[in-house]
């Protein structure tokens, strides 16, 4: 993918808003953070035995699990739009100063 495109991508992602940009991307990380670490100690708990895993899966530890994941994720997508959005302005100042090079 050649940078054009990704910023072109970026283009259309920023239009949409700082606020569903994080919305979604810290649902979709906290969510799968979930799914997978979940499919983790499920695994673990069933090929060593002798490891205590229970805990995890009473409802008290797993709604704690779900909201820091959660928060987890819309900290990591809250930097990442940041982190993009400071790329992306420093792709147009390089191609502003490319349409105008110094005479």
């Amino acid at each position: 993918m050649k940078l054009d495109d990704k910023f072109a991508k970026w283009e259309k992602t920023r239009t949409k808003g700082t606020i569903r940009f994080i919305i979604v991307a810290g649902l979709y990380f906290g969510i799968l953070f979930v799914i997978l670490f979940s499919f983790l100690q499920f695994i673990v708990s069933k090929f060593l035995p002798s490891r205590k895993f229970e805990h995890f899966f009473e409802p008290e530890f797993f709604i704690f699990f779900i909201a820091i994941s959660l928060a987890g994720g819309f900290f990591w997508s809250t930097i990442a739009w940041y982190w993009t959005e400071a790329k992306y302005q420093k792709h147009l100042i390089g191609k502003k100063s490319d349409e105008f090079p110094n005479q």
